[in-house]
């Protein structure tokens, strides 16, 4: 799993790919009104998308081995494709 923080919107992304298949969970900025969303792909097109209604926010800063943090800087810059 791939975790990345947008520092342009302040959304923290979290993704893996399983296959052809790749889920992304969108966790935006802590602001009136923003959920999370949860994001499937197939070959790289978006299949799906969920809304969370509740609790989109957590502990973002959370360590942990099966977690490998993306700089900012590597995603934007570098062509990085996430995840």
């Amino acid at each position: 799993m791939k975790r990345w923080v947008d520092l342009g919107t302040y959304s923290t992304y979290l993704g893996f790919n399983k296959g052809a298949y790749s889920y992304v969970l969108i966790v935006p900025e802590e602001r009136l009104d923003a959920v999370a969303l949860l994001q499937i792909s197939k070959n790289g097109e978006k299949i799906s998308t969920r809304r969370c209604e509740s609790n989109s926010f957590g502990e973002k800063h959370i360590k942990r081995r099966s977690i490998e943090d993306v700089p900012d800087e590597n995603v934007r810059d570098h062509g990085f494709k996430f995840p």
